[in-house]
């Protein structure tokens, strides 16, 4: 009785899976941790934001938006086919 629940709480968290808690890497992000330590988010605003490329930023941001709709869709479907309902 609780896999509907569970697998509508999945498909909301899904469509975050490329956000990383950009506020805490860049906190602890240095010069010398570039190579080790960088993310998406902070790799954006560093080349996007600070840069001046917003071109740049706008595009990141949209590809990660995409891929977690595209993430959210086909969950939705396989969710569909393992119970019988989904969020559409």
């Amino acid at each position: 009785l609780l896999l509907p629940t569970v697998l509508i709480l999945f498909l909301l968290e899904i469509g975050n899976f490329l956000d990383l808690g950009f506020d805490q890497v860049y906190n602890l992000l240095t010069p010398m941790t570039y190579s080790v330590g960088d993310i998406l988010d902070t790799y954006v605003f560093r080349t996007g934001i600070q840069q001046a490329q917003y071109s740049f930023a706008t595009a990141v941001g949209l590809f990660q938006s995409v891929i977690g709709f595209i993430l959210v869709y086909v969950f939705n479907r396989l969710s569909k086919k393992v119970s019988d309902g989904g969020l559409w």
